[in-house]
Formats: structure tokens, sequence, C-alpha cells
């Protein structure tokens, strides 16, 4: 089973994705905000926020892959690559084309 690139698992995100990521980071920022003390609610807000980010950025990448690599659904995905392949076909019939003129 080969490993999906970083590059691709990133070119195949869903709206999905980026909401639940878009989700953690809020809240985060919440959880940072209500569970500081009052001095510190600015500089806690900022750092569980960035956790709450990466946490997100780090979910999006685990769907997609599991969807490259067939544990979830994917057959949005799948018809992607055939459009991508096809593409790379058709460019490389003209190159070769052009090259034996």
């Amino acid at each position: 089973m080969a490993r999906p690139r970083f590059r691709d698992a990133f070119l195949y995100l869903r709206g999905s994705d980026l909401s639940a990521a878009a989700a953690l980071t809020t809240a985060g920022a919440a959880v940072g905000y209500f569970s500081a003390l009052p001095g510190l609610r600015g500089r806690y807000t900022k750092l569980v926020a960035a956790l709450g980010a990466h946490a997100g950025f780090w979910l999006c990448f685990q769907s997609s892959a599991g969807r490259l690599l067939g544990y979830k659904e994917n057959e949005r995905e799948v018809a992607m690559a055939h459009q991508v392949v096809a593409e790379r076909e058709r460019r490389a019939k003209v190159g070769l084309a052009a090259a034996a003129h």
C-alpha cells in the first residue's frame, strides 16, 4: 500500500475537512479564553487556539490521506484522479506528436 504524498493529501481536501479544522481552532480559542485567569486570557487564548489550529491541520491531512488510501468513501477522489491521469496522457501524446515532426 503506497502512502499518499503530502501535496496530494492537501490537493484533495474537502470542505468538511476545512470546516472541522476551523471548528477545532475556534473551540481552542474558546477553551483558552474561558479557562484562563483574567490576567492571562489573551496569552492562553492565542496558545490554545494555535494548538487547535495545529490539531485541525493534522485532522485535515488524516481525513484526506484516509480517503486516498481507500479507508473512507472516496468516489470523488477517484474521479478527480482519473481526470488528472487523462490530462497527463493527453499532454504526453501532444508532446510526442510535436517531437515527431
